[in-house]
Formats: structure tokens, sequence, C-alpha cells
């Protein structure tokens, strides 16, 4: 496939050549996407990878929309929350709080609206694939981590990780037993150590997670900024999505 080489200042598409005074450059790698202002293409050669030029970013958001949505038996990401899609209600508090934003979707998975997108093309292999996705095509230096279905989502959750995280490769919270990989700030440090851990088919984040020193965040901590956990309300079923709605005030629709 072929990729695109791109420039991105502050987070934003820049078209190369633009007749601006360059910051100083970074090198990066990471995948080509749809959302990127694109003005040369050049040969992928024996991965999916591109090379470019682009000054440093400091926080990043990845929204991982890929899932098939088995149990709500509808794409989450396109379900209407109040005026917006959930997906566009994720993008709008994280984008309150980062640079970056990157929406990791399947191969060929239609996403409806304005955003900068990252394909994963591997089918199948979960949330440590869509990490990996987006790791790759992101410029800051590490990223919120969060799913398309968490509409009650608030900005003092994503801050309040993003600060914990600093000086960590990972920051994750741990609520009773359960660690929420999918709700949890990496830096780009993690990024070969992930590859692996997909080329050995060891799928499950958490082996990411204790592979690294990682800052576990407690549940005081956040409660602190999200008295109820909110932010960890997911809607994987359409019982759950019509609870979030009647939570933040908004009508159920054909569901």
């Amino acid at each position: 496939r072929n990729l695109k080489l791109f420039r991105i200042r502050m987070g934003r598409p820049m078209p190369v050549g633009v007749n601006q005074s360059p910051a100083p450059p970074l090198q990066y790698a990471g995948y080509a996407s749809e959302g990127c202002e694109s003005v040369e293409v050049v040969p992928g050669g024996s991965g999916n990878r591109i090379v470019g030029i682009a000054p440093p970013v400091s926080d990043a958001a990845i929204v991982l929309c890929g899932g098939r949505s088995r149990r709500m038996q509808r794409d989450k990401a396109s379900l209407p929350f109040g005026n917006e899609t959930m997906l566009e209600r994720i993008v709008s508090v994280v984008s309150q709080v980062v640079d970056e934003v990157w929406v990791v979707a399947r191969e060929g998975q239609t996403v409806a609206g304005d955003f900068r997108i990252a394909r994963d093309p591997a089918e199948g292999l979960g949330p440590l694939a869509g990490l990996v996705t987006g790791l790759g095509a992101m410029v800051a230096e590490r990223a919120f981590l969060t799913t398309c279905d968490v509409p009650l989502l608030k900005t003092a959750y994503v801050a309040r990780l993003l600060e914990l995280s600093r000086g960590h490769p990972i920051a994750v919270p741990v609520i009773g037993n359960r660690t929420m990989v999918t709700s949890a700030v990496y830096s780009r440090e993690v990024l070969p150590v992930a590859e692996e851990l997909l080329r050995q088919r060891r799928l499950r984040p958490l082996f990411l997670v204790e592979a690294f020193a990682a800052r576990i965040v407690s549940e005081a901590e956040l409660r602190e900024v999200d008295a109820e956990l909110d932010s960890l309300r997911d809607c994987n079923t359409p019982e759950a999505y019509r609870d979030a709605l009647r939570s933040a005030g908004c009508e159920a629709r054909g569901v």
C-alpha cells in the first residue's frame, strides 16, 4: 500500500511546503491516515510505515472505535448521544485536554465525521493492536487511550491521568481487581514492546502494563475528579446505553 508523507504542527495537519519558518524538527514514523492533508505519495516498501518531519506535541488521545459492537448489535461510534454521536462526544471531550486526537478504526470501516483516522490493519486482534496503530500514528510523546463507548467521560478525568503519568511509561487505573487498560496513558516508548507482543499473539493489554514500571492510579485519586467514576461507564449493551442517556439527561431514540 502506498503511504503519504505529511507534516503536523501543534497537532493539526499542515501541507508540506507551506511558506513558514519550521520549528526544530523531530523524526518520527507512523501509519498513513485519511485525516492528514497529504501532498506526496511515497512507496510503502516492506511495511506500512511512513517517515515524516514534525515538531513535538505534548499530549495526544487515541480513541478506539474498530470493534464489532456485537452486544450492542449496532455500531456504537455512530449512536446518537444528545446532538452528536458517541464518537463525536468522546473526541470533543478529549480535544479539550490534548493537542492531537487519533481515531483508530478497522480497515474498511465507515466512520462518519471529521476525524483524523488511523486504520488498524490487524482485524480481530483487539485493543492492543489499536493502541499500536495509534502510538505509531501520533506525534506526541504519550497518549490517553480510550474507547468510543464511554460517553460520560470527563475532561478532569483525562487531565488527572495525564498529570499522574508524567515520568512514567504507563499510568493505568486499578479499580477493585480490575486494571483499566483501555482508559489509561501510554508513552511512545512502549511501542516496540507492544509490537512484539502482537507478533507473539499475546494480545491482552495487561501483558504490556506488566512489562513496565507502570504508575498505578488508585480509585481514590480518580474519585477526586470524577466522584461516581462515570468516565469508566461503558455502553456495551442497549441497557447500558439507555442508562447513560438518562444520566446525561438525553433522550433515548430507537434503542
